[in-house]
């Protein structure tokens, strides 16, 4: 799926590109986190199969000249296979922006949605590399991928929308302008390999202007952003912990609060009851109650 037609000038932008954005994606998977955990390994695995299958690629091509069956096919499984974690890392953005209120989320937001969406996105995508040699089950492959990017784009819009958007952190508001401004990218990628399946022209992409523009261009903006959107939101997870802290001490202020007024309650009329039956220093100076203590004495 999506494999780029083996030229020297190609491989040679994406080894310099993945090489050079590899660090920085460490960097922002170390600083994040483990709710950042989800776009960042993404993050890593994207790069690295994008290395992988472009430095095999480029070797073939500068030491044999021209492009072999190694040089073919071993990218084009690397290159599909680095397509999903492109794809999903959209979707972990989304999970890690809404991290402070994922207790006010809609059932859609929330996990149940994620689910949902990764289910689309990698059966889609399994089901389109099992179907390389097999036009059906390609091109079906391609639709459920394409639901899940829709999926995840009404999810992304609808997370503007919630009742309790409004309260989150600025660093998650910063990771969902992120994801929303990279999801049409994503799409433009996505269909234009969606194209080059339902056409069969796996080996033909077109000039290398196309290429570039359809191809590595959306790939490249994507890093860019979310990588741009990383780094400015380094210190999320610690903004995440102190959230955590605060609700936790919030929390036993109020067991503590509750118990202190469960206990005066308690001292103030259970130790009391065997003496209700008495008279209290009021009710001794009515008529009636002196009367009756007089006849007692008198007696």
């Amino acid at each position: 799926m999506g494999f780029t037609p083996p030229t020297e000038e190609v491989e040679l932008a994406n080894l310099v590109f993945f090489g050079v954005t590899i660090l920085p994606v460490c960097y922002c998977f170390y600083m994040h986190g483990l709710n950042g955990i989800g776009p960042w390994l993404n993050g890593l695995i994207w790069n690295t199969l994008r290395l992988a299958g472009n430095g095999i690629a480029y070797k073939a091509l500068v030491t044999m000249g021209l492009p072999t069956t190694y040089s073919i096919i071993t990218p084009l499984v690397l290159d599909g296979c680095g397509l999903s974690p492109f794809v999903i890392m959209c979707l972990a953005f989304l999970k890690e922006c809404n991290v402070s209120i994922v207790k006010d989320l809609p059932w859609w937001a929330s996990y149940w949605g994620l689910l949902i969406a990764h289910i689309l996105l990698i059966v889609g995508h399994a089901v389109g590399m099992a179907g390389l040699a097999r036009p059906i089950l390609l091109k079906t492959g391609f639709i459920v991928w394409i639901a899940g990017w829709v999926y995840t784009g009404l999810m992304l819009g609808g997370s503007w929308f919630l009742a309790a958007s409004k309260r989150r952190l600025p660093g998650e508001q910063i990771l969902l302008y992120a994801a929303t401004i990279a999801w049409p990218l994503v799409g433009v990628r996505m269909i234009y390999v969606t194209y080059d399946g339902y056409t069969y022209g796996f080996y033909d992409q077109g000039s290398i202007a196309v290429q570039a523009i359809c191809g590595l261009l959306p790939e490249f903006l994507c890093m860019t952003i979310y990588l741009t959107a990383g780094i400015w939101t380094r210190h999320l997870s610690l903004d995440h912990q102190r959230l955590r802290r605060e609700a936790k001490a919030a929390k036993r202020e109020n067991k503590e609060a509750s118990e202190n007024r469960t206990g005066s309650a308690t001292s103030s009329t259970g130790p009391l009851d065997k003496y209700s039956s008495y008279p209290d220093s009021e009710d001794l100076q009515k008529p009636a109650v002196v009367e009756s203590v007089t006849k007692t004495v008198e007696v």
